[in-house]
């Protein structure tokens, strides 16, 4: 099952395989901040309901978007156990990888 990894800069540090960045300098990252919407949990809420609606109002591009994520590790800098946007793509790619399987089946 994929799972959530923290980024680190810590000398030696690798990104473990089977690994997908998911933070601000990909197409991945959360546009909402903690410094707009007050709280962490607030933005990762956000980051959600935009999601959502863009997977509502571009379909095609929803599946280019969540496709590559799909039984992927997500790394991002947020501490282990913070409200993170990672868990959310976790969540939609985990759902849709089961949907496209079915699908195809």
């Amino acid at each position: 099952m994929a799972e959530r990894v923290q980024l680190k800069r810590t000398k030696g540090w690798r990104m473990p395989e089977n690994t997908v960045k998911v933070d601000r300098s990909t197409i991945w990252g959360n546009d909402c901040t903690v410094e707009d919407y007050g709280t962490a949990e607030k933005a990762v809420f956000m980051f959600e309901h935009d999601l959502d609606k863009f997977m509502c109002f571009h379909p095609e591009k929803y599946d280019t978007y969540i496709r590559p994520l799909i039984g992927k590790n997500l790394a991002c800098w947020c501490r282990p156990g913070a409200p993170c946007h990672a868990d959310v793509l976790l969540r939609e790619a985990e759902i849709y990888g089961k949907w496209l399987a079915e699908k195809a089946a």
